[in-house]
């Protein structure tokens, strides 16, 4: 993957748009000051994701037979520490936002809302949140528009949304499914997108499915792969319906001393795993039962809310037989990370997906996956407070708040 860079700053998936970063605020919104042996570092409001317990709780559960991350293979061993990167909070300027829309075929001047930008023609609407950690392009024709990024509200999130929508060239011939587009023409369409995206030499995947397909880019940003940070574009047999990411770029700051690769295993072992097989129809084969078979991990960075301040921080992504998104486990050593204030500071909220929050992928038409600021480490219970059932683990993706529509959002 090359890195992610952007024309003004075209950064994440989950927000996008070129924009102007301002310098790292180490004392930002919501953080406090932690010792350490090589000075202070801010502690991180992103959820504690405490260790304590894990290793035993996760000797437990592999020792029952029931391992839902059993390890095939080695884990790396290092390294040590690795920095964190913010997003700026400051408004994405009017020029670059303006740009990035004529890019797409918007052509207007940009409207100021309370958080962000709109563009607004007939050929289609760009949103471009402040600090451009989300955008999104939804085409003017579209009966039901693919993606929207929340401008108006604090707390705003991304949506993606499922719809049984007809295609003119299906619908005159009594069609009910809209036509398959092909691997090729998707990125044929996508290209220029994710070109104004900033991401024109970054490698681009199809996801599988038919009717219009969801063509994705995780990007590497500062030397490093990403969980969180994807740029999807919708495309059907008329061309792209939408497109969602993130356009700003990170500024780089401070080292933090991480866990190592087995640590996080550990975390994730001993996460509540779902009973999903409840609502199984007898002899049915249903989706998302381990066990998943960990192959290996590489140390990245995944997306998160430090307060109401976006950051992407040092995470464990594990690679899983049988996918391509890869699972995050943040990776900070738990000393330094705390859990949200509680009088304020966006919440990301777990995006539906095939891997849940943690994978770096939401579920939205056609299985594309939604970017979105992801959820602090979930907590590691003692193996007493294990509930019966629980929601899919998963490491972060910014919050999504995907909506409803007449049809069901399939997943990636």
């Amino acid at each position: 993957m090359s890195t992610h860079s952007t024309r003004g700053t075209l950064g994440r998936a989950m927000p996008a748009a070129a924009v102007a970063l301002a310098a790292v605020v180490l004392a930002a919104c919501g953080s406090e000051v932690a010792g350490s042996a090589s000075g202070d570092l801010p502690v991180l409001r992103i959820g504690t994701g405490s260790y304590a317990g894990a290793a035993a709780v996760a000797r437990g559960v592999a020792g029952s037979g029931q391992d839902p991350y059993p390890l095939e293979g080695t884990l790396p061993s290092g390294p040590a520490s690795a920095t964190i990167l913010r997003y700026a909070d400051s408004p994405v300027p009017a020029a670059d936002v303006a740009a990035l829309a004529t890019a797409l075929g918007v052509l207007g001047t940009p409207v100021r809302h309370a958080h962000g930008w709109e563009v607004t023609s007939r050929a289609g609407t760009v949103r471009v949140r402040d600090g451009g950690t989300a955008w999104s392009f939804a085409r003017g024709t579209s009966q039901c528009p693919a993606y929207a990024v929340d401008i108006d509200n604090p707390n705003g999130a991304a949506s993606a949304v499922g719809c049984a929508v007809l295609e003119p060239s299906t619908a005159s011939r009594g069609v009910t499914t809209p036509p398959t587009v092909t691997d090729a023409a998707a990125l044929a369409a996508a290209r220029p997108v994710l070109a104004a995206a900033g991401l024109a030499a970054a490698p681009a995947r199809v996801l599988p499915g038919t009717g219009p397909r969801t063509v994705v880019v995780d990007p590497v940003v500062d030397g490093a792969p990403t969980s969180g940070v994807r740029t999807a574009v919708e495309v059907g047999s008329t061309g792209v319906l939408g497109a969602i990411g993130v356009l700003a770029v990170p500024a780089p700051g401070p080292a933090y001393p991480v866990i190592t690769a087995a640590a996080a295993l550990d975390l994730l072992r001993a996460r509540p795993q779902p009973e999903i097989a409840i609502a199984c129809a007898r002899d049915a084969v249903c989706p998302g039962l381990g066990p998943h078979v960990v192959t290996g991990a590489t140390l990245g960075r995944t997306m998160a809310y430090d307060g109401d301040s976006v950051v992407l921080v040092p995470a464990w992504l594990f690679t899983i037989r049988g996918s391509d998104d890869p699972v995050a486990v943040v990776a900070v050593e738990r000393r330094y990370l705390a859990d949200a204030a509680p009088d304020g500071g966006a919440t990301a909220s777990a995006v539906p997906g095939s891997s849940g929050v943690s994978s770096g992928s939401s579920g939205g038409p056609s299985g594309a996956p939604v970017p979105a600021p992801p959820a602090g480490p979930a907590a590691a219970p003692s193996a007493s407070d294990l509930p019966a059932s629980a929601p899919a683990s998963g490491p972060p993706t910014p919050p999504v708040s995907p909506t409803t529509g007449s049809g069901p959002a399939t997943t990636g």
